[in-house]
């Protein structure tokens, strides 16, 4: 091979990595926002966002994951609606119960969305 075609190659090779990259950091990409352990710490609940926030000012894709010893019990993906900005450890308040945990999500631009991961594993909106 040619020192153009080789240059092609790898000229490319960087464009499609690069593209490659911005598109796992904008869609899929994980960051934790907060851990919260039950009072007995059986049960941990994980926040995160997922991706970055639809431009310009549209809605963030968050996920709970609920474990227990380990384990996965439920994972669960919801929008907030916070004016285009990163979800914050403030946008939660989780209480624990005897058989769940109750998160209420608040944002800039929706009422406060009340969720409950039961232990069983079963995901409900609302208050319940």
């Amino acid at each position: 091979m040619n020192k153009k075609k080789v240059f092609i190659i790898v000229t490319l090779s960087l464009i499609l990595i690069a593209i490659g990259t911005l598109k796992y950091n904008t869609d899929y990409a994980r960051k934790e926002i907060n851990t919260y352990y039950s009072d007995d710490k059986t049960y941990k609940l994980v926040i995160y966002t997922i991706g970055e926030p639809e431009w310009p000012f549209g809605s963030g894709k968050c996920r709970f994951v609920l474990s227990k010893d380990g384990k996965d019990i439920s994972n669960f993906n919801f929008k907030q609606l916070n004016d285009g900005m990163w979800a914050t450890a403030d946008d939660f308040n989780v209480s624990w119960f005897d058989d769940k945990v109750k998160i209420i999500v608040s944002g800039e631009e929706q009422e406060d969305i009340t969720y409950s991961l039961f232990f069983n594993g079963t995901v409900t909106a609302g208050d319940n």
